[in-house]
């Protein structure tokens, strides 16, 4: 599949996308290194995990 198609599949327009940055690693390095709040306690947290999906297993890595 590729970009056009997803996009169709998804009902989204390309042209209503926002551009691709010019340093797409700079940014994702910065997201990598924020510490979003942990959803129970509100402190920062560096934990991941993979969810389950009823239908297609395990999601992810």
């Amino acid at each position: 599949m590729n970009i056009g198609e997803a996009a169709r599949k998804l009902g989204v327009d390309p042209a209503a996308l926002c551009p691709a940055s010019a340093e797409p690693r700079t940014e994702v390095r910065e997201r990598m290194q924020q510490e979003p709040p942990c959803s129970a306690c509100g402190r920062p947290s560096r934990t991941s995990g993979m969810p389950h999906d009823r239908d297609h297993g395990q999601v992810g890595g």
